[in-house]
């Protein structure tokens, strides 16, 4: 997928990792202040309601960039999961220079939202401001602290913006616009038909106002 960064004209792509990644001179971004829960918020709407789906934390995602960009930069946003065989023992966001094809950044969220968790795609917003992350229970069994959820992070600083939950596990997060040209972000819950998943199947998110 590819979209414009409106300040620096970039061009940015979305993929996923299965694998371990090994990378030098990489940034590391982290954030270690502890979970905000949304109790009130200008997040919930009727639908999100009838749904099922809410805001489960909210946190300021700002700060300094995590990488630096130029007019003209290609960037490939993808995720380093820990599904399939990988090697790795926490999900990231990877920030690649696809010209140069290294990497120049690599999210380090707080553990509660990575560890004993896998993630099988990514999403990035049309502006590139916001990356849609899904953080899935460990197929092994293990439980984390946060349950199912889609992460949000800022596309710039690559810190925790938002924490979203169905009751399902997310699986894809993918971009499209609707009848009327406005982007959208929809996010499908894996296996929505078992009981105790309790998914939410197709949900569209609106990344301009980050609500549903």
């Amino acid at each position: 997928m590819m979209a414009h960064h409106r300040s620096a004209r970039l061009r940015v792509l979305t993929g996923t990792f299965g694998t371990l990644l090994i990378a030098w001179g990489v940034t590391e971004t982290w954030q270690n202040t502890l979970p905000v829960r949304a109790q009130q918020d200008n997040w919930t709407t009727p639908t999100s309601q009838k749904m099922g789906i809410r805001l489960l934390e909210a946190h300021d995602g700002g700060g300094s960039a995590a990488y630096p960009v130029v007019a003209g930069d290609l960037l490939f946003f993808t995720n380093s999961g820990t599904s399939s065989g990988s090697k790795n023992v926490t999900n990231s966001v990877v920030v690649i220079n696809a010209r140069t094809k290294k990497p120049i950044a690599i999210s380090a969220l707080n553990s509660a939202y990575t560890d004993r968790y896998t993630s099988h795609g990514i999403g990035l917003s049309a502006d590139a401001k916001y990356i849609y992350l899904p953080s899935i229970k460990s197929i092994t069994g293990l439980e984390g602290d946060v349950p199912n959820s889609t992460l949000v992070l800022d596309g710039r600083t690559l810190k925790l913006h938002q924490v979203i939950a169905s009751g399902g596990p997310p699986h894809h997060v993918k971009l499209f616009r609707d009848a009327r040209g406005k982007s959208r972000v929809l996010v499908e819950d894996w296996t929505w038909s078992t009981p105790t998943m309790n998914g939410k199947g197709i949900y569209e998110l609106d990344p301009s106002r980050l609500r549903m």
